[in-house]
């Protein structure tokens, strides 16, 4: 009788819940912005602060992944401008078991080689390379002598002892690889996207980044030493698009996880920035929406059958890029005619168009030989629907 009941509570829950409706888990990212309260970081030349700047970026990037994704929770070390212990800044991304971790700041050096360090870069966990980023990861390691009872709490811990740090040459981030792609991908949006000089991704000794039991990176928007960065960084204007930089560059991240772990696509809005310009011109309001309107149009079609209203129509994803294509451009690498779709302020490139399933996995084969992650994705009346 037991046995029988059991079946019948199994049956009676795959009718009542089919897995095509089962919705994906909430991924939870940990923005981290460095420095706060009594802890000002560095200070540019001309007075900027570093909490100051690693707030307004972190709050910003926020909004952008609250605004454009529905299936993310955001979680922030500090809203405000209050001092954080660095320990307590990974127990917090560990207790909600967080997806990703982000730890935001800004960089400086003495004032004799100001002019000469310029740029954005990424750090993972591992042991300092060069004696630049271990100067790096100690200053900003020093914040624990702002704590109290920092020996006990850090295990003796000395951030201005070399001899502290022989722990890093063993330490291995479990998720060392996720961690260096989505600071390849953090980067790779800061040299095309925000037209920042490429410091590239390295590795650094980082106490606030040892504990992350999760994918986690600790980015340097800038130097605040630097007279021209100080000034861009304490622009609405700069950190705008340092935050659309690094949200690009987890909206990259966050699909390829997608597709690694088989969650099935949530519609998102349209990518958007969450400022408004503080105003409009009314005789520029129709032509932005007539702009609007055609980025999202498919403009050039390869279409191997017809599709009636209401079919399924199949196409194959192979790149996204952050701006529209043209025939003969070598990102392409020779397929034409294309598609595309734009979601997320991100051009999506497709190849193909088929109402026949076996047909569009044969396109898809041939696509693979020049992009190995092309994928297949639907279309229903001109618009892209989930799995």
């Amino acid at each position: 009788m037991g046995k029988h009941y059991l079946l019948f509570i199994l049956l009676y829950c795959c009718l009542v819940f089919p897995a095509s409706e089962v919705s994906a888990k909430t991924f939870t990212i940990v923005l981290d912005p460095g420095h706060g309260g009594k802890d000002p970081g560095c200070i540019g030349a001309g007075g900027t602060k570093e909490k100051t700047v690693n707030l307004a970026v972190a709050l910003k990037l926020g909004q952008l992944i609250e605004a454009n994704h529905k299936d993310v929770k955001v979680v922030y070390t500090r809203k405000t401008d209050i001092f954080v212990p660095l320990i307590q800044r990974t127990e917090i991304a560990n207790k909600h078991k967080a997806d990703l971790f982000i730890s935001i700041h800004a960089d400086a050096v003495p004032a004799k080689n100001a002019a000469s360090a310029y740029g954005t870069g990424t750090f993972t966990l591992g042991t300092a390379k060069t004696d630049e980023n271990l100067e790096v990861a100690k200053r900003e390691n020093a914040v624990i002598l702002l704590e109290d009872d920092y020996q006990t709490r850090y295990q003796g811990f000395d951030p201005n002892s070399a001899e502290s740090y022989i722990m890093f040459e063993t330490l291995q981030g479990t998720h060392q690889t996720q961690s260096i792609q989505l600071a390849s991908l953090i980067q790779t949006e800061f040299r095309t996207r925000a037209k920042r000089h490429d410091r590239q991704v390295r590795q650094a000794p980082y106490l606030v980044l040892k504990t992350a039991s999760m994918p986690a990176v600790l980015v340097e928007t800038g130097f605040l030493s630097n007279r021209n960065e100080e000034k861009y960084l304490a622009s609405a204007e700069g950190r705008n698009k340092i935050s659309a930089a690094i949200y690009h560059g987890f909206n990259s991240y966050k699909e390829a996880y997608d597709r690694h772990n088989g969650v099935t696509a949530v519609a998102q809005p349209a990518y958007r920035e969450t400022e408004t310009p503080k105003s409009t011109p009314k005789s520029n309001t129709s032509t932005n929406t007539n702009k609007q309107q055609t980025d999202r149009k498919i403009t050039e079609t390869k279409t191997t059958k017809s599709n009636p209203k209401g079919k399924i129509e199949y196409r194959v994803q192979f790149l996204s890029y952050h701006k529209k294509l043209t025939k003969g451009a070598p990102q392409l690498k020779g397929l034409w005619p294309v598609d595309y779709y734009v979601e997320k302020g991100t051009y999506r490139f497709t190849y193909g168009s088929t109402t026949d399933f076996n047909e569009i996995t044969r396109i898809q084969r041939q696509v693979r030989g020049k992009f190995k992650d092309a994928f297949v994705i639907r279309f229903q009346d001109g618009k892209r629907i989930a799995r």
